[in-house]
């Protein structure tokens, strides 16, 4: 419930601040304090539109627990894995046996050719 001190408050504070969280905080208390229109009685709340909201709070709560505990699931996952990728070191070492291989294979070929060439002629 807002009164009309807090309203004005709320305005004041709105218009002296330029910071950005600042400007986030009173934009939050606006919303509160309502768009321009000051409650003033105390008993006069709309009691009803409270309690949906708290409802729609509530039902989104409950959506974000299960997302996160979805979540939780593909992270264990994701740290059973991690200690089996390879390393920049495993990378490089593959790098060079797989340069060797090329290699060595390259100068067989060309040996085998050569010997075939001499058996033919």
């Amino acid at each position: 419930m807002c009164d009309v001190s807090m309203a004005q408050n709320c305005l004041n504070a709105q218009s002296n601040c330029l910071d950005p969280p600042c400007e986030a905080v009173h934009a939050a208390r606006h919303r509160l304090c309502g768009s321009g229109s000051v409650v003033t009685d105390a008993g006069g709340g709309d009691m009803d539109d409270v309690m949906r909201r708290l409802g729609a709070v509530e039902t989104d709560i409950s959506g974000m627990k299960a997302d996160i505990s979805a979540m939780k699931g593909d992270i264990s996952g994701i740290k059973a894995v991690i200690p089996h990728l390879a390393t920049k070191a495993d990378l490089s070492d593959m790098r060079a046996a797989i340069i060797q291989w090329i290699v060595a294979t390259t100068i067989a070929a060309a040996g085998l050719a050569f010997a075939i060439a001499k058996f033919v002629h």
